[in-house]
């Protein structure tokens, strides 16, 4: 019985280091980075962009080889930082 992409993909069959070390992650710790954001906001939906905004990083910097020692605190700093720069960004 041959596996589809789509179906290798589910079962965990062909994905990277990178993509596994993210999706554990993101189960443990998305909760806690969008009540961070919420209670640093107080906005439920800038809340929920700032939760989406870290976990885009953290992809992008695993995908790269970041090596990542305390996933916790590094996924808040990237949440700390994510409004300031998106700040900064608007402000030009």
């Amino acid at each position: 019985m041959a596996i589809v992409a789509a179906e290798r993909r589910l079962l965990g069959i062909g994905r990277n280091r990178a993509e596994q070390e993210f999706e554990k992650m993101y189960r443990r710790y998305a909760e806690e980075v969008f009540r961070y954001a919420l209670l640093v906001l107080r906005s439920r939906p800038d809340a929920e962009d700032v939760t989406q905004a870290t976990f885009v990083r953290a992809y992008r910097a695993l995908r790269k080889g970041e090596r990542v020692r305390k996933p916790h605190n590094w996924l808040i700093a990237i949440a700390h930082n994510v409004p300031r720069q998106s700040h900064r960004l608007g402000a030009n």
